[in-house]
């Protein structure tokens, strides 16, 4: 499968300016950057050619990914409109490259193109879900009247974000699983650190693009690159994560 040249939008292309490549660079606080361990190569599942390479994160690195969101978090909360805004426009965003993503996916992660252009659409759709419920998100009002001694009283409950998100990612849907930890964790108020496979890591470099393109707050979202047995121990073991989600 060759990936089309438009997919060249990535934060780094091959220091010699050629097309034969791609890489996926760390995002950390604003900032697209080498990883401190090195690269390793990415290959298309088909061919078993080299397609890109993927940066790998040290343990510095990874803490300040997960500082750089709990910093976010805590200065810069979006409300739910702008929550809404920001899904949506990445979600026409990811329609308008649809075939862009087909390409990856079916490069990276292998899936004939009929279905990799189908798991495009289906993270068009997850965004688009994320946005509309991140301007429904309420809490309940609770009876409580009936109870002896509460007469003339009322209780409820309210939906607060969580904090920083760990989303842990799996090879096999590179693209829609990534949107299924990244726009609920948006919608909801939330900051996020993703971690996906070092096999298919071009999807969600691409899909961080479009995010900032759509105006997310740079520190709301890190993407970090790494072999799981290191990173996970890593991640899990940071106390300023509030919330994993890992497929």
């Amino acid at each position: 499968m060759t990936v089309p040249s438009n997919s060249r939008a990535f934060v780094s292309p091959p220091a010699d300016g050629g097309t034969d490549s791609l890489r996926a660079r760390l995002f950390v606080d604003g900032a697209w950057i080498d990883g401190a361990a090195g690269t390793r190569p990415v290959l298309d599942k088909y061919s078993g050619e080299t397609i890109g390479d993927v940066d790998q994160a040290s343990r510095e690195q990874v803490d300040g990914a997960v500082a750089a969101a709990r910093r976010s978090f805590e200065r810069t909360a979006l409300d739910p409109q702008q929550r809404y805004t920001l899904l949506m426009k990445t979600a026409a965003l990811l329609e308008q490259h649809r075939s862009e993503f087909a390409a990856l996916i079916c490069a990276e992660g292998g899936m004939p193109i009929t279905d990799a252009t189908d798991e495009a659409g289906r993270a068009v759709q997850t965004f688009v879900v994320s946005a509309e419920e991140a301007k429904r998100l309420s809490g309940e009002v609770v009876p409580i009247e009936s109870a002896p001694g509460h007469a003339h009283r009322m209780a409820f409950t309210v939906r607060v974000p969580r904090g920083v998100v760990c989303g842990i990612t799996s090879f096999n849907s590179p693209l829609n699983i990534v949107a299924h930890k990244v726009a609920p964790a948006l919608a909801s108020g939330n900051t996020v650190v993703i971690k996906p496979p070092d096999v298919t890591p071009l999807c969600a470099t691409r899909l961080f693009e479009l995010l900032l393109e759509a105006g997310c707050p740079p520190g709301h979202v890190n993407l970090i690159h790494g072999p799981g047995p290191e990173l996970g121990p890593w991640l899990v073991d940071n106390p300023d994560i509030s919330f994993f989600t890992f497929t």
